[in-house]
């Protein structure tokens, strides 16, 4: 379980940057030792570049049951805090959401558009040939 932790926690840092992988080893230390976190180790958790919601959500997860206080308003804070600014965080803050799990479900109907626009991309892309194979087509003719 601790080695889980400790990977998740070096893959958190490499994403992250320095700030964070300061921050990370903090974490991974307090995991060794079998120390609880503060809730405040919860605000210095951010969606790295490039990471997608699915990811940061899991990370953020794996954090908060190490945490002292299990305070769901100050998750809430800590991971709407960590988002970057943009149309989920928006949507976000205006809802008002008093815990994770109303987080996790708003996440997953995004965390779901997100993958069906990137599998629309990854079609749209593909060779043309590609394409009509799938749809079993040669050239325009219909077999």
């Amino acid at each position: 379980m601790a080695e889980q932790r400790e990977e998740e926690l070096r893959q958190y840092s490499e994403r992250s940057g320095y700030a964070m992988a300061v921050h990370s080893s903090c974490l991974n230390h307090s995991i060794i030792q079998g120390k609880r976190l503060e809730v405040a180790n919860l605000f210095d958790i951010r969606q790295a570049k490039g990471e997608n919601l699915k990811s940061y959500l899991t990370r953020f997860d794996n954090v908060t049951v190490l945490v002292n206080d299990p305070d769901q308003k100050f998750f809430v804070k800590a991971f709407l805090k960590g988002l970057p600014t943009g149309q989920f965080s928006d949507a976000l803050a205006l809802r008002q959401l008093s815990n994770m799990k109303e987080i996790r479900t708003r996440a997953k109907k995004h965390i779901e558009a997100e993958e069906d626009l990137v599998n629309q991309l990854e079609v749209k892309h593909q060779p043309l040939v590609t394409q009509e194979m799938k749809q079993g087509t040669s050239r325009g003719v219909k077999r």
